[in-house]
């Protein structure tokens, strides 16, 4: 079950990371972010190759859910704060007749 929890959320995180990349989002956030989401992925297989679930199943958990969404929220104030992007930004102008 590990190696396919791992297969279900892995690419979720590298399209966000792909995405935020392409928006022109810091380059030390996003190595960050992937570092923090590869330790949380190791903490949690150790986790599920425990006895009983343990701490760091649910850490690892917890990293992955915290990984993704800050990851979508970071994506969402990018595409916002861009000029020209979904409206948002200074570059918005709008013109009467």
């Amino acid at each position: 079950r590990a190696h396919a929890n791992f297969s279900e959320y892995t690419p979720i995180v590298l399209l966000l990371l792909a995405l935020v990349e392409l928006a022109r989002g810091s380059a030390l956030i996003l190595w960050g972010v992937a570092i923090l989401y590869v330790l949380g992925r190791i903490a949690h297989a150790f986790g599920m190759d425990a006895e009983k679930p343990g701490p760091l199943r649910l850490a690892g958990i917890l990293v992955t859910m915290l990984v993704m969404l800050g990851l979508a929220a970071y994506a969402i104030l990018i595409a916002y704060q861009t000029p020209g992007l979904l409206g948002g930004g200074a570059g918005m102008v709008i013109r009467t007749a």
